[in-house]
């Protein structure tokens, strides 16, 4: 190869390796196909939800009804004996006053008498209103835990998720009750007082379709009269 086939060659050669590199270079640029997009989680399925107004039921629960005509018993059995003891203290308290000038002994006699049936009216007070409370107390727990289980056993026979408390009557009100125990007689409510009230409600609507409490009441009824007790 002679000197001038070589100046001519060279050029060439550089010229073929620069394509080569553009070439080489253009490949390993070329993107690389996307890739597939992730698939998306699927939706979450929608929530059934069942809404229970707990006055309603227990209002309707016949054992609820017969348990608390019970204790209404008991309460009139107490203020009877309670009466015993008022009618006998007015009885001492006449006997003394009857008396013109009683000696020492016997205003000490009638005194310490009327203290003591004072002292059983107030023992038998106390112990009637301790009754009343753990009587109905266990009767509203007991009703309670069976509006559980019946609630559970209305949402898998009917389908629902979820059966929650209605509490959509929490409203704060706009007085509070007066001195005569009468709803709105009262004073004005505070900030606090109402933000503390609405605090206690968690349903702020719900449409009427999901109210199950008929459904729940009707199944405890006949439950309770088939002898579920």
């Amino acid at each position: 190869m002679n000197r001038l086939q070589g100046s001519w060659l060279r050029p060439m050669f550089v010229l073929s390796l620069c394509a080569t590199g553009v070439v080489v270079g253009a490949v390993w640029r070329t993107p690389a196909p996307a890739a597939a997009p992730a698939p998306s989680a699927p939706a979450a399925p929608a929530t059934s939800v069942g809404l229970v107004n707990l006055t309603t039921l227990f209002a309707g629960l016949t054992e609820y009804k017969e348990g608390m005509t019970l204790i209404e018993g008991k309460e009139k059995e107490g203020q009877t004996k309670l009466k015993e003891v008022t009618e006998q203290i007015k009885k001492v308290e006449a006997e003394l006053e009857a008396l013109k000038d009683p000696s020492m002994a016997t205003r000490l006699e009638k005194q310490a008498r009327i203290a003591e049936l004072t002292a059983l009216g107030e023992g038998r007070l106390a112990a009637l209103q301790r009754v009343l409370e753990v009587t109905a107390g266990d009767t509203l727990r007991r009703l309670f835990v069976k509006a559980v289980a019946s609630a559970d056993a209305l949402a898998k026979k009917d389908g629902w998720d979820v059966i929650l408390i209605d509490d959509r009557s929490v409203v704060p009100p706009e007085r509070l009750k007066g001195p005569d125990g009468k709803e709105g007689t009262g004073r004005r409510v505070t900030i606090g007082e109402v933000r503390n009230i609405i605090q206690q409600r968690n349903i702020l609507v719900a449409s009427e379709r999901v109210d199950v409490t008929a459904a729940l009441l009707t199944m405890m009824n006949n439950e309770y009269k088939a002898g579920k007790k």
